[in-house]
């Protein structure tokens, strides 16, 4: 897996946008010429100041939402709560992905394609994408004319969906999700992951290891440093990635310990709270987390409509629910009423 780069690695427009709520389609997409193999700053502004320049139809950004190197590199184009403008009539409740290359002369790298199925899984779990969606190349979007990905990455892109859990092409039945954390679990945690999955192997790592890691569902250093430790330990390739060896190696051991007189019980996931947005969540208030805060109580069985606005509706469920925890009751999601969201009992 390459490295992640977040636009202030290489952007010199600041982003603006029009919100999205947590979508259900995905199209990948390429870039149609040759590229760069590796992240290049340069060559992204090069896009990025053509799209804003383009005759009769300028754009305020680049167009895509991640883009992909032949490495595994990972850029951020747009935020994935931001609408894009890369595929038509479909911008506004859609991601898109786009693969630097012409895949229309050449097949993508493995590392291209992995890449491309960690960003949607991340978007997945931290609420951008709903489960199950619909993983399609740009040619496949109704109303759209195109010979996008080309052929070499339309040719994996039912693959992509199987992977992520997603509708094959076509209208299949979706695919198996991806699996609980830990063995057996996500098919990639890399550096700069983040979630319960994270958190849930930092306490593998811990309590069969022997790490100390401290458990916040953040893949840093210290975690990073620790898988390969243990990739090391049980003769893995140590490159840091979570994927089925390693966790299969960790299933292993649990299983062998397990085994043993007096073997301890396998550490119960730990309750992961995302970090609180920073921005009290008042009416009226786009964004800033309102998305992922209104999903998590739709998930508790509150009538919510999952919108990332946070207006009257959403005001109404956040003082009901502070009355039914006990705590101050003023209709704004503070720091308080954000954990709460996600550590209270469900009653």
């Amino acid at each position: 897996m390459g490295d992640w780069h977040p636009r202030d690695d290489w952007s010199d427009v600041a982003l603006g946008g029009t919100h999205m709520a947590p979508v259900d389609d995905v199209f990948v997409h390429h870039t149609g010429g040759d590229g760069p193999a590796a992240f290049d700053g340069a060559y992204l502004r090069s896009i990025e100041h053509y799209e804003m320049s383009r005759p009769g139809d300028p754009l305020d950004a680049i167009a895509y939402h991640r883009i992909i190197f032949a490495n595994g590199d990972r850029a951020e184009g747009r935020g994935p709560d931001i609408m894009g403008a890369a595929t038509y009539t479909w911008n506004d409740r859609s991601i898109a992905i786009c693969a630097v290359g012409n895949f229309q002369n050449y097949d993508p790298t493995p590392e291209c394609v992995d890449a491309i199925v960690f960003e949607i899984t991340w978007m997945i779990e931290n609420g951008f994408i709903r489960p199950a969606p619909r993983i399609r190349g740009h040619r496949d979007a109704p109303n759209n004319s195109t010979a996008c990905p080309g052929e070499g990455l339309e040719a994996h892109v039912d693959d992509i969906a199987r992977r992520v859990g997603g509708v094959v092409p076509g209208g299949a039945t979706p695919a198996p999700a991806p699996g609980a954390p830990g063995p057996g679990g996500p098919a990639l945690l890399v550096q700069g992951s983040v979630g319960p999955n994270v958190a849930t192997w930092q306490n593998l790592l811990n309590a069969f290891a022997g790490e100390a890691l401290d458990v916040d569902g953040v893949f840093g250093a210290l975690t990073d440093g620790a898988t390969r430790r243990f990739q090391a330990a049980h003769g893995l390739v140590v490159d840091g990635i979570v994927g089925p060896a390693t966790n299969g190696a960790m299933a292993d051991l649990i299983g062998f310990l397990g085994s043993l007189p007096g073997a301890p019980a396998p550490p119960a996931p730990p309750t992961w709270v995302p970090a609180w947005p920073g921005v009290y969540l008042v009416n009226p208030t786009a964004g800033n987390g309102t998305a992922q805060w209104q999903a998590q109580m739709a998930a508790r069985g509150w009538s919510i409509d999952v919108d990332d606005q946070y207006g009257r509706q959403s005001e109404g469920v956040c003082r009901s629910f502070q009355i039914d925890k006990g705590l101050d009751v003023d209709g704004v999601v503070g720091p308080v009423t954000w954990d709460a969201a996600w550590t209270a009992p469900i009653t």
